[in-house]
Formats: C-alpha cells, sequence, structure tokens
C-alpha cells in the first residue's frame, strides 16, 4: 500500500523532481502516530489526576505541568476540546483554566500535579504558585 503512495513529486516552484523513499513515509507516519498518542495520554492522565481528587468529595482547584506537557495538551486542544470554551482557556499562556482549575506551567514540574482547594501539599511542593495565587487575588 505503501509503494502506491511513495512516488516522485514535482516540486512547484521548480521542474525539479522530488523522490520521497518508503523509509521516510514509514518515519513520518510514526512519528505522526507517536505524537497522537502522546496526546491522549496526557489528556487521560490529567483526567484521571482530576477523578483521584474528586474522589475524595474535593474541587481541583490547581494543576502545576511542565512546559511540554502544557504544549501537548494546547496542541490536543487545538483539534479536540470545544472550540468556544475550554481551548480559549489553554491558549493563555503560562497561566490557564480548564474544567474550573487553574493551570500552572513551572520548569520544575515533572508531571502532572493536580491539588485540592487550600492544598498544603501545593505549598510544600509549589511555593511559587500559591505566592502567584496570593498576588493574583490582591
Amino acid at each position: 500500500m505503501l509503494n502506491n503512495i511513495v512516488g516522485k513529486v514535482k516540486a512547484i516552484t521548480s521542474d525539479s523532481e522530488i523522490t520521497v523513499t518508503d523509509e521516510e513515509v514509514q518515519e513520518y507516519l510514526k512519528s505522526l502516530a507517536i505524537k497522537g498518542v502522546m496526546e491522549k495520554k496526557i489528556l487521560s492522565n490529567l483526567m484521571d489526576a482530576f477523578a483521584l481528587v474528586e474522589t475524595h468529595e474535593l474541587r481541583v482547584s490547581d494543576v502545576v505541568m511542565s512546559s511540554k506537557y502544557y504544549s501537548l495538551l494546547t496542541k490536543y486542544a487545538a483539534t479536540h476540546l470545544d472550540r468556544n470554551t475550554q481551548k480559549e482557556y489553554l491558549y493563555k499562556g503560562f497561566f490557564a483554566m480548564l474544567w474550573g482549575a487553574n493551570i500552572w506551567v513551572l520548569s520544575k514540574a515533572e508531571d502532572i500535579n493536580c491539588y485540592p482547594e487550600d492544598s498544603d501539599k501545593l505549598k510544600e511542593d509549589f511555593p511559587e504558585v500559591v505566592k502567584a495565587k496570593e498576588e493574583l487575588n490582591r
């Protein structure tokens, strides 16, 4: 099947021919698959983290994640979240909101971390977030 896809392509800007190899197509398809699976896994992990907090009858107030996770989440949101509400929140930068929780992007965050309101663990893990929240609430 890939042999039917792979072929010579005329370059738009010149008469020269560009050859696309079977290996190049395979590599490209593999990279697309990995990206898609990673985006879905990150969203799934985020939903699981929300659920873990919510099973204790608490509301998730803050999510702290690395810029890598945030980047993948915003790319996923571009095509999969409600365009009029959730996606808008995710493109506001390093502080955003999702499902009623604040999203904080910090370089020292290694994973996706969800915290309920007034969490002592948030104060311990990311005191800079607590300080920023206090400044925003002034």
